[in-house]
């Protein structure tokens, strides 16, 4: 009876443990890229080398490092990360702005294009959203 009891305790805290973690496949891998790279911008990270592996173009990653290390975030909070659309080999990734009034003139939202490639998903393109921030997809297939 007392091994019943442990191992009943045992399912309930892992349960409990497993439904405190966000589970790796409710978010995509093209948000989780997104994700870091607005991670490393909030917190003002001028390091290329820790860009490049988020980028198809490496001069990007260098753009960005030297735009920062101030201190201060250069981009504002976010509400919302989503894939809006996607194709066999590309994703559109939307950031939603909290714009605040240090960021009176950011627009509404950025939609990302992140590309599969050899080594995982890459940013290869970005466009503003002022109006029509594209809605997120209903269903994602991973």
């Amino acid at each position: 009876m007392r091994r019943w009891n442990l191992l009943i305790a045992f399912v309930l805290v892992a349960t409990a443990l497993t439904g405190c973690q966000a589970s790796p496949e409710s978010e995509h891998p093209a948000v989780a890229v997104v994700r870091s790279v607005l991670e490393l911008r909030t917190d003002s990270n001028s390091n290329a080398d820790e860009y490049r592996p988020y980028f198809a173009d490496a001069d990007v990653a260098d753009q960005l490092a030297a735009d920062s290390g101030s201190g201060e975030s250069p981009i504002p909070p976010w509400t919302d990360v989503y894939v809006s659309a996607e194709s066999t080999e590309s994703v559109d990734v939307v950031v939603i702005w909290d714009v605040t009034e240090d960021f009176d003139d950011w627009p509404t939202g950025t939609v990302f294009m992140v590309t599969e490639a050899a080594d995982g998903w890459v940013i290869t393109d970005a466009s503003e959203v002022a109006t029509d921030v594209p809605e997120p997809l209903d269903t994602v297939d991973e």
